[in-house]
């Protein structure tokens, strides 16, 4: 709860939102750029700019989802009215589980491209890159499951 009372201050909540605002802003011209240069570039690039896209897509779906949970219906946007419109059992619901995993999974691809594009360019071995990149890849597949079992379970009224 500690917490959510500094990002729930209006003036975090104003500077995290113009955060997100550049950083989605940013990823669109960055993936229209590449994009435009044609996908003739390696794989690696690609798939940073497919998991960003996924991002893009991802991430204002659920900022408006929230937005419009916690300032139209007056609810309160915490983990409990995330799992708690029975996730598996409503059938628009139930969309969001694949939606949710393929989020996190995005994350952590885009940023493990990122990183190891970086590395590579500071010359560490294209071996030890892609063994740092998997690392990254596997934490973040593991990350997305043990949320996926958390939203599941919330979401399981016994």
């Amino acid at each position: 709860l500690q917490a959510r009372r500094v990002y729930r201050n209006p003036a975090i909540e104003i500077a995290l939102v113009s955060f997100f605002a550049f950083q989605f802003a940013t990823g669109i011209v960055l993936t229209w750029r590449g994009i435009a240069r044609g996908l003739a570039d390696d794989w690696m690039k690609r798939l940073q700019r497919i998991s960003g896209a996924y991002l893009a897509v991802f991430l204002m779906s659920h900022f408006s989802a929230v937005a419009r949970a916690r300032y139209l219906r007056h609810s309160d946007t915490n983990w409990t009215w995330l799992t708690s419109y029975d996730l598996l059992t409503d059938k628009w619901s139930a969309r969001l589980t694949p939606y949710y995993f393929l989020g996190i999974v995005a994350l952590s691809l885009h940023a493990a491209c990122a990183l190891r594009l970086v590395l590579m360019a500071h010359g560490t071995k294209r071996s030890a890159a892609n063994r740092i990149f998997g690392v990254i890849v596997g934490s973040g597949s593991i990350v997305a499951i043990a949320i996926m079992f958390g939203l599941v379970r919330g979401s399981i009224h016994m």
